[in-house]
């Protein structure tokens, strides 16, 4: 599933925040119903674990962005299934 984290969900995340972070809300808007938790490596939807400690993109992002470091809309593919 291709998530496309845009500059409003830039604008309007939250520093440090695991459920407001820019992809959390990117995540959220592609999945709606589904609960998000976002770590530097993994999340969490829906309690199921997705790994991303092998796209340096995503965690670069999460890593600048609560570092308060410029960060740009980017798309990541979330290998995730749609229950």
């Amino acid at each position: 599933m291709k998530i496309n984290v845009t500059q409003d969900h830039i604008r309007f995340g939250r520093l440090c925040s695991c459920h407001f972070c820019p992809i959390a809300l990117a995540i959220k808007d592609a999945l709606p119903d589904s609960i998000v938790t976002v770590q530097i490596y993994c999340t969490f939807i829906n309690g199921v674990r997705i790994d991303f400690s092998q796209n340096t993109e995503v965690t670069n992002f999460i890593s600048d962005f609560d570092n308060s470091i410029q960060v740009e809309p980017f798309s990541f593919d979330l290998d995730h299934e749609n229950p």
